[in-house]
This record gives C-alpha cells, structure tokens and sequence, in this order.
C-alpha cells in the first residue's frame, strides 16, 4: 500500500511541475533560460573562434614573412616605415 501513495504522490507532483511549465509565467521563465543558454554558448563559439584565428595566423605569419622575403609594413619598426617611399600607384 505504501509503494502505491508514494508513486501517486511522485505523480501528482511531476504532473504539476508539469503544468507550471505551460502557465505563461512558466513559458517565459523557460524561454529565457533557454536564451541565457544560448548567448553563453554563442559567447564561448566566437572566444574559440578569434582564440583559434590569432594561433593560425601566428603560425602563418613567418612563412608569409619568408615567401614575401621582407618584413610586412605592420612588423617593421615605426621608425623605418617614416623612412620608406610610399609605393608607387599602378598605372
């Protein structure tokens, strides 16, 4: 007999958990966990994303630099790029 009130008291109790969550209030409360979620995950994606674009582009950087055979403009020192012409425009 006790084994049967206790699953109709755990049924009574999942039934209005349940509902609460179909009630307005509970729809919103959902909604914006859900969206709470979501803007931590998209936050956490593009960390990853410009975290992992800065190690390729280090990693890329010197065989750039050696396929061009100079230092880019954005490497040199100030000092030497006052000192340069500017590059001359196509014609």
């Amino acid at each position: 007999m006790s084994m049967g009130a206790a699953v109709g008291v755990w049924a009574v109790a999942r039934i209005q958990r349940a509902a609460s969550h179909m009630t307005p209030t509970g729809m919103a409360n959902d909604a914006q966990r859900f969206l709470s979620r979501l803007e931590t995950d998209v936050r956490a994606a593009v960390r990853e994303g410009a975290r992992t674009k800065r190690e390729v582009e280090a990693d890329l950087r010197p065989s750039e630099q050696a396929r061009r055979g100079a230092r880019s403009p954005a490497t040199r020192p100030i000092e030497a790029q006052a000192t340069e012409a500017p590059p001359a425009l196509p014609s």
